[in-house]
């Protein structure tokens, strides 16, 4: 049964295969070593000594850039529910002076307050996502955010800072 399967006794040692032409320890073995960037200098043209070399990589000091963002102001952004608002994306608009159109804005939640809570609370409530920030008319900015179901007579006031993003 065993030979139908075509296992037996073992066979005669095979003829060596052809060379392989994958790579092998002799392609690993290293190079001559190159020259020095000093010494490509010199061959450019440097005629001085490698401290002086050193010392001529390093340039002037360059100018202060921009800050990597600006705070242009806070906003309130905030519903109260007449009817149930469904869980779902909301965009509210509001004024904010200084915000201008094509520029890029970020908005973080500084405190909020939940159904006409008396005080605030720091951060972001639960279940409160902010997604964008945009202007699409001058001193005008629109903030898109998550927000859960609101039952009738139920409200948020999110008070957020705007920041730009200063690009480069």
């Amino acid at each position: 049964m065993l030979r139908s399967l075509g296992w037996g006794r073992k066979g005669d040692k095979g003829e060596p295969g052809a060379a392989s032409k994958v790579p092998g320890p002799a392609s690993t073995v290293p190079g001559p070593a190159g020259k020095s960037a000093f010494e490509l200098a010199q061959v450019a043209g440097f005629t001085g000594t490698q401290a002086e070399w050193l010392a001529s990589l390093k340039g002037a000091k360059g100018d202060t850039g921009a800050s990597g963002a600006t705070l242009i102001g806070q906003v309130v952004v905030g519903q109260t529910a007449a009817v149930a608002i469904a869980l779902g994306i909301r965009e509210v608009t509001t004024t904010l002076t200084g915000v201008v159109v094509g520029e890029r804005y970020q908005c973080f939640c500084r405190s909020y307050k939940l159904n006409g809570a008396a005080t605030a609370t720091l951060g972001r409530p639960s279940n409160y996502a902010i997604i964008d920030c945009v202007s699409n008319a001058a001193n005008q900015v629109t903030v898109s955010l998550q927000a859960p179901l609101l039952a009738i007579g139920s409200s948020y006031a999110l008070t957020c800072d705007i920041v730009r993003i200063n690009a480069a």
